[in-house]
C-alpha cells in the first residue's frame, strides 16, 4: 500500500535521471573552464595589441580587448553558476532516489479485525492483540515512508525552484521539461508537503541552454598576425549563442 506522498516523490523521480543532470552540469562547466581560458588570452593581449596599433587606433583597441575580457568573464560566471545549480538538482535527486530504494516491498494493512466466531473468548482476546499489534506496526511504517517521502519531495522542489531560476537568469528562456509528465500542480493530498516536485515532470532544464561554443575574439585586428590567442583558446568571433555582445 503506498500513500499519496509516496506515490508524489515516484512520481517526482520519473521525470529525470541523475546521469542525465550531471552530464549537463558538466558541460557547462567545461565551457566555462574554456571561458577562462579566453579572458585571460583577451586580457594578455590588450597591453601589445595597444602598442602595436599606436597612439591613434592603440588605446581603443586595447580598450576593447578588455571590455570583451570583462564581457566573457560575466558570461563564465554564469556558465559555472548554471553548473552549480545542476549539481545541487542531481544531489537532490539522488538523495531522493536513496530515500526511495529505502521504501524495501509493500505495506500490507491487516485491514478491521474480524473475529472468529469458532474461536472462545481467551483465544477471541489473543487474536484480537495480535491484530492491533500487526495494526500499529503497519500504521507506524506507513506514516514514516510519508514523512520520508514528504520530506525529499519536498527538498526536491526546493533545489528545482532555486536550481531552475538560475537555468532562467544564465540563458534566458523558460525551462523545458526532460522526459514526459506536466509540471506537476497542487497539493497532492493527506500530509500536505505542497506542490508536486519539479521532477515530476520538470528538471531545471540542463538541456534547454547548453553551453554552446565558446567565444574567442580570433586574431588581433592590425598588421601581421598581431598577439591573438593561444590554440584551441576559443574559436571565432563571440554569437549570441554564446550569450557575449561583439
Amino acid at each position: 500500500m503506498k500513500g499519496p506522498q509516496v506515490m508524489r516523490l515516484e512520481k517526482a523521480l520519473a521525470g529525470a535521471t541523475e546521469e542525465q543532470v550531471q552530464a549537463a552540469s558538466n558541460e557547462w562547466l567545461h565551457g566555462s573552464e574554456l571561458l577562462r581560458i579566453v579572458q585571460r588570452a583577451l586580457e594578455r593581449a590588450a597591453p601589445a595589441i595597444g602598442d602595436q596599433l599606436g597612439p591613434d587606433t592603440g588605446p581603443a583597441a586595447a580598450a576593447a580587448f578588455t571590455t570583451m575580457a570583462e564581457k566573457v568573464d560575466e558570461r563564465r560566471g554564469q556558465m559555472e553558476r548554471a553548473s552549480q545549480a545542476l549539481e545541487q538538482a542531481r544531489s537532490a535527486l539522488s538523495q531522493a532516489r536513496s530515500v526511495q530504494a529505502g521504501f524495501a516491498g509493500d505495506l500490507h494493512d491487516p485491514g478491521d479485525f474480524r473475529p472468529d466466531p469458532d474461536a472462545d473468548e481467551v483465544d477471541q482476546i489473543r487474536a484480537h492483540r495480535a491484530h492491533s499489534a500487526r495494526k500499529a506496526a503497519f500504521s507506524a511504517a506507513f506514516a514514516e515512508r510519508e514523512e520520508q517521502a514528504r520530506q525529499a519531495a519536498d527538498r526536491m522542489d526546493e533545489v528545482y525552484r532555486g536550481s531552475t531560476e538560475t537555468m532562467k537568469q544564465v540563458h534566458g528562456e523558460p525551462d523545458r521539461p526532460i522526459g514526459g509528465g506536466g509540471g506537476g500542480g497542487g497539493s497532492t493530498g493527506a500530509g500536505g508537503g505542497g506542490a508536486t516536485p519539479a521532477g515530476g515532470g520538470r528538471a531545471p532544464t540542463p538541456f534547454s541552454g547548453s553551453p554552446g561554443p565558446v567565444p574567442g575574439p580570433g586574431p588581433a585586428p592590425g598588421p601581421g598576425t598581431g598577439p591573438g590567442l593561444p590554440p584551441g583558446a576559443g574559436g571565432g568571433a563571440p554569437g549570441p549563442g554564446a550569450g557575449v555582445p561583439g
